[in-house]
């Protein structure tokens, strides 16, 4: 931004299929992280759980993936340890 000649924000600019499409990813996955749960037996009634679920939930694994369609000229950095500027 300092280099410059004219003054521009940055912007990104996100459909509303995109967001929509995180939306159902991130509800398709919590669905799935609590079938999992339920097979492993973690049940939890109200809002309280037995040592045994919460050990069993500890065990669960799950995944995020996160699908960037274009970037041209960008540096990403995730869940990097010592990254610079």
């Amino acid at each position: 931004m300092g280099g410059m000649d004219i003054l521009m924000a940055p912007l990104l600019q996100v459909g509303g299929n995109q967001v929509q499409g995180v939306l159902d990813s991130l509800i398709n996955e919590i669905i799935n992280w609590a079938l999992e749960l339920e097979q492993k037996g973690m049940i939890g009634g109200g809002l309280t759980f037995l040592n045994n679920e919460k050990q069993a939930a500890e065990s669960v694994v799950y995944t995020i993936t996160n699908n960037i369609g274009s970037m041209q000229n960008y540096q990403l950095q995730q869940a990097s340890d010592n990254s610079k500027k």
